[in-house]
């Protein structure tokens, strides 16, 4: 079959132009430049859920390094070189280093979802990272002692995670001794549960029923791989998804429904207006519900008074959070689900950090963000804060002698 001449030259110009086109996308994202790429590990699956492996957890591909950017155009809002250690995490201490820790060091597990993992600011300028460089002085021997400080966490994850997170670490290490600080975010409750997190796979959720905990499965995907390596090599789509969040796009109505992938819609608290809460709304019962079933089962793992008074809890201050300052219902469902949570574990000994005083005393004194103009995490100002008041309260507990 003989191709028509015109034909023929036609296509071969659009070849070349959509290649040069290509080209030039991504020579112009590298220059920008676009985003590192670490990918989160698929599968996330293990055979025993409840005596949880590396498999069962949300982990990046390990000692990877690469610069995390968000924003169109430099100098950007965001750019932070990033680390992952020998389990996948965003720590410059490894676990093992962190187990092998001498005894004079005190240790400080980190647990928590995005506000742990930070995406956003260098490994040492986290809270957790920022601990490492501190010390406590310890007054029975009138000397320095130093901290060991990592993490374990991810964006996305909630309170059935935490759980998993710490059975993990005490499978490898004896974690009486040490400090846990607990992050808790105003979407922690709401993800507890699966009917509110309908696209979130690779993570734990609690059953209702008999108030377990159990691992929703992420297995390796064609699609997944693809994307992974498109993302690993492509410059221009690392740029459009992670530098624009282009995909964010698919979140919105109406186009989430095309790609299912509708925020759940939440209902409202009809006496709200009036202030007074509908505390018969379901999402406020099984909130309540998912703050009784983590505290049972942290309690469990960590039974001594001892072990509960070196668990820090850390309610995040709602009051920074931008997205929940223009929606009252929101707000008001998250600040309830706060005070019971820390009201909870208060009771039963539990150190609770509450950061809305010290966040709201610091920027009334230095007006600084605490938040990024194009996210809503915390900034390293805001962890500076944070890795203050919590070498406080280890100051404080650790010269009690607990």
């Amino acid at each position: 079959m003989r191709i028509n001449p015109k034909l023929k030259n036609n296509l071969i110009a659009l070849l070349i132009g959509s290649g040069t086109s290509i080209l030039s996308l991504e020579v112009f994202a590298q220059i920008l430049p676009a985003s590192s790429y670490i990918p989160v590990l698929r599968p996330i699956e293990c055979e025993s859920p409840l005596l949880p492996e590396i498999g069962c957890l949300v982990r990046r591909s390990y000692f990877s390094k690469g610069d995390y950017i968000k924003g169109a155009f430099p100098p950007f809002p965001i750019n932070a070189f990033k680390t992952t250690n020998d389990i996948g995490q965003f720590s410059d201490i490894g676990l093992k280093d962190f187990i092998s820790a001498p005894e004079t060091k005190v240790r400080v597990l980190a647990i928590g979802d995005s506000l742990t993992e930070s995406q956003q600011i260098p490994n040492n300028e986290t809270y957790h990272g920022r601990l490492n460089s501190l010390t406590i002085w310890n007054f029975s021997s009138n000397t320095p002692q130093e901290i060991v400080s990592t993490m374990i966490g991810a964006a996305g994850i909630a309170l059935p995670d935490y759980l998993a997170i710490i059975k993990y670490a005490q499978l490898r290490s004896d974690l009486s001794n040490s400090f846990l600080a607990i992050t808790i975010s105003p979407t922690d409750f709401d993800l507890s549960f699966r009917e509110y997190s309908p696209t979130h796979i690779g993570r734990y959720y609690f059953s209702k029923p008999d108030k377990s905990l159990y691992l929703l499965p992420a297995p390796e995907t064609f699609s997944g791989t693809l994307l992974r390596s498109s993302l690993s090599y492509s410059a221009i789509l690392r740029y459009l998804f992670i530098n624009l969040e282009v995909q964010k796009i698919a979140k919105i109505q109406p186009i989430c429904n095309f790609f299912r992938r509708c925020p759940p819609k939440y209902p409202q608290v009809d006496s709200l207006q009036l202030g007074i809460p509908n505390l018969a709304n379901q999402r406020y019962k099984d909130g309540f519900l998912s703050t009784d079933i983590f505290i049972n089962r942290l309690n469990q793992l960590r039974p001594s008074s001892k072990e509960r008074a070196k668990t820090i809890i850390i309610l995040d201050s709602l009051a920074r959070s931008s997205f929940l300052k223009n929606d009252p219902s929101q707000y008001h469902y998250c600040q309830t689900q706060m005070s019971y949570l820390a009201n909870t574990a208060s009771d039963l000994g539990y150190t609770i950090l509450d950061l809305s005083q010290p966040f709201n005393v610091d920027y009334e004194r230095n007006k600084q963000p605490l938040e990024f103009i194009n996210d809503n995490h915390w900034t390293s100002h805001a962890h500076e804060i944070v890795s203050r008041e919590i070498l406080s309260i280890l100051s404080t507990l650790f010269n009690a002698k607990l």
